[in-house]
């Protein structure tokens, strides 16, 4: 999988999830549709996730591994800001 089928895989399986009253929105925030809200929630959701697996990647500077990871999931949150 690519880090771009991976940055949409995420943001699809957060936007079946995210629900967006609009009662919660605010009078300010009318102007935006309910649909980009949800997208962009379920982006900024995605997001979270990425940072968490980031910061729960073990740096071994002589294992080439961590920083391949380390560099896939950098590419994953990339694609998601790119979305």
């Amino acid at each position: 999988m690519t880090p771009k089928e991976k940055a949409v895989e995420l943001v699809k399986k957060y936007l079946l999830k995210v629900k967006i009253d609009t009662r919660t929105v605010g009078e300010s925030d009318v102007i935006i549709s309910n649909g980009e809200i949800r997208i962009e929630t379920a982006k900024h959701c995605a997001l979270i996730a990425v940072d968490e697996i980031l910061n729960s990647i073990v740096w071994h500077y002589f294992e080439g591994s961590a920083k391949a990871e380390d560099n896939w999931w950098r590419e994953v949150k990339q694609e998601i800001e790119k979305l």
